[in-house]
This record gives C-alpha cells, structure tokens and sequence, in this order.
C-alpha cells in the first residue's frame, strides 16, 4: 500500500508505515492465511495433467492462484506444495517440488499425462548407441597398443600445424599494428577521402536536376506559347 496521493489521518505520525496503520499486509490479500504459513502465489502447471474428478485435460502452461507451503526438506532444500483448485469442477490438485529428481511431482487430486513415442520413427538418435561406439572404439585401442600410439601422435602433430598457425597470426597482427596511431591517420585519411567523394556525387547530381528543371520549365513556357493583356 503505497502513500502517494492518499489521505493521511490526522493520528498519522510518519514513523510506523501505512500498512501497520490500516491494519493491511504489504502482500495484500495474498497474505490472508499467513497464519497457517501459506501464501497465495501465480502457479503455472509445469506439465499437462488429467483431473482425477471431472477427468478433464488442462495442458502445461495453465495458470492459478495457488497456496503454497513448506511440507518438508531434502537435505537443506525445502519440499513446497501448491494447493489450487480445478477451473472445471470443485477438485483440488496438489503438486510438490522434488528437489532429488529435480522436478515436479502430482501427490493428489489429478495424474501427469505421459506421452510417449517411438524414436525410431523420428529419427532420433539414441545416446546408448552413441556410447557403445565410444566404448566399442576405447576397447579396440586398448586391445591395439599401436593404435593408442599413432592417436597420440596425430594430436601431437596436429597441436604443433596449430602452435605455429596461431604464432604466425600474432606476428602478423603485431606487425600491422606496432603504431596505432599511424594506423588511426591512414583509417581517417580514407575516411575523408571516401567523404568527398560522396559529396561531390550529391553536388553534382543536385545541379544536375536542378538543370533538368530549368530546362522542362523553359519548355513548358515556350508550349504555351506568348500570353497577351487585351485590356
């Protein structure tokens, strides 16, 4: 509750705030069950669920004014559940944060929809094929000790092509700019220099239709041949 604007009592004395004064919380009505240790909050459902009552669908994304309070702890992590009622029917839901999955958890009230599909038929790539190439790749080169040696070697031979690129590049760099400040004149001379040039250009392309105008009003007076006062 702010106090811009507002009528201050006469038994206002400026040192305790507004909100002690008409007995309100800053929070407003989100704090009426403050006394239970609940407050209200804006809740998103964090995936799509089923009601458990109505059976209803109520995709991810929804929004409501849950209760939320402390029911527990994982190690030093709080366990917070968000109490909120069913827009379709009188059900409750109830969710809780899971600090050891990471995630969110339906406890009662609705169930969390599961979709499943077969990653065969998109295409997807299966990590667990992945890994076993990796492995498949690590147990031939620890069967072949050769193999493991001429690895090594590449990446030697290919960190060395690298060391003398990027030495190269600094050099190079270093060389360009041993005078910045000489290399601030050339870039301001070019500059300048491309800056003429352009308004040469705009000059004489003005005086250019500023003739073609001159010319087409010339015409246009002639055309209409000599006018005459018969007063």
């Amino acid at each position: 509750m702010q106090g811009y604007n507002k009528y201050y009592p006469p038994e206002y004395d400026g040192k305790s705030s507004l909100n002690k004064l008409a007995g309100k919380h800053s929070l407003g009505n989100r704090a009426r069950k403050l006394n239970q240790h609940i407050l209200i909050v804006r809740f998103e459902l964090p995936f799509d669920i089923w009601c458990e009552k109505c059976n209803s669908h109520i995709a991810q994304g929804t929004r409501y004014n849950a209760e939320k309070k402390k029911v527990g702890a994982y190690y030093t992590t709080p366990i917070f559940s968000f109490r909120m009622k069913c827009h379709l029917c009188p059900n409750y839901l109830e969710i809780q944060t899971d600090p050891q999955k990471t995630e969110y958890k339906v406890t009662s009230g609705a169930r969390r929809k599961i979709t499943e599909f077969d990653g065969d038929k998109i295409g997807a790539i299966k990590v667990d094929s992945i890994l076993h190439a990796s492995n498949k790749a690590d147990d031939a080169d620890s069967r072949d000790p050769f193999a493991g040696v001429e690895k090594t070697l590449e990446k030697t031979k290919h960190m060395r092509a690298s060391h003398q690129r990027i030495t190269e590049l600094y050099q190079h760099t270093n060389q360009r700019w041993a005078d910045p400040y000489e290399k601030n004149q050339i870039l301001r001379r070019l500059f300048r220099n491309e800056k003429k040039s352009k308004d040469a250009k705009l000059s004489a392309n003005d005086s250019m239709e500023w003739r073609i105008a001159k010319v087409a009003q010339h015409k246009k007076r002639h055309a209409n041949g000599p006018t005459t006062d018969n007063r």
